[in-house]
């Protein structure tokens, strides 16, 4: 899935469905809503588009906080939550705003479900569609490095990872590199050394910015990267898969969202 990562490019879709969704509500009038509420002027209508794009807005300072905890990786079960997260805040402040504006008494939980079911469900059904194919045109794929390289080879040529604080520092050519662990704000580092041994460097960084910087490591799951000519099997299925590399005992585990990938490796 892809994922808007520009705050600019989404505040350009919250305005541009805000804006959508006033001009529905003043000009086209659904649900007959001029007959229902006695609008005296067009400004309360056109408020419901500006509540809109707060709620996306709103939306997209959580989602970009989580993409970016993630390793910057958006999969499909991130945007399913996403959009229901989104649903919620649109129908909390529609209706906040609704009984604000038009002095609704009745503020049960009971009421805020038919207001949900009768004016925001239609606008989910209409808006969202065209909210989540401009998500996806103007998104960018999740793990970049991994995409623009996804066929080039590890070399012999020296690699340098460092990490966050200016004294981490491990250079070694990449053909040696192993995979790396991600270990709260640290990475753990495997590779081998001249001896054939492993040799493992803790640097103070997340797993995005080391597989930045040896982009044709692979990702196969949000806490590890492995040296992909390195596999030499996979165990268990798609939902519970391990993978074997070589100079590593333990097996390493395989997300769900990766694993189609690692098998082509293979």
């Amino acid at each position: 899935m892809k994922f808007i990562a520009t705050p600019r490019n989404y505040f350009l879709l919250a305005a541009f469905i805000g804006i959508m969704a006033a001009f529905l509500m003043v000009f086209l009038e659904p649900f007959d809503t001029k007959k229902q509420f006695d609008f005296g002027d067009t400004l309360r209508l056109a408020g419901y588009g500006v509540v809109v794009t707060i709620s996306l807005l709103m939306s997209y300072g959580l989602e970009r906080k989580w993409y970016l905890k993630s390793g910057k990786a958006w999969h499909l079960v991130n945007e399913v939550f996403a959009m229901t997260f989104l649903f919620l805040l649109i129908a909390t402040f529609t209706n906040i705003y609704h009984a604000f504006m038009f002095g609704a008494e009745d503020k049960s939980m009971m009421e805020f479900g038919l207001f949900a079911i009768k004016f925001v469900l239609p606008f989910v059904v209409f808006f969202f569609p065209l909210i989540m194919l401009l998500r996806q045109y103007f998104g960018c794929n999740s793990e970049s490095p991994e995409n623009e390289v996804m066929n080039r080879p590890l070399t012999d040529a020296l690699v340098t990872l460092k990490g966050d604080n200016s004294d981490e520092q491990l250079t070694f050519a990449s053909t040696l590199f192993c995979c790396a662990v991600a270990q709260q704000n640290y990475v753990l580092v495997k590779i081998l050394d001249p001896q054939g041994e492993i040799r493992e460097m803790l640097l103070r960084s997340t797993l995005y910015d080391i597989h930045s910087q040896l982009p044709e490591a692979m990702r196969v799951h949000r806490s590890y990267l492995i040296n992909p000519n390195k596999i030499t099997k996979v165990l268990g299925s798609k939902r519970n898969a391990k993978v074997i590399i070589e100079h590593v005992s333990t097996p390493i585990p395989i997300g769900v969202t990766y694993f189609d990938k690692v098998k082509n490796k293979m």
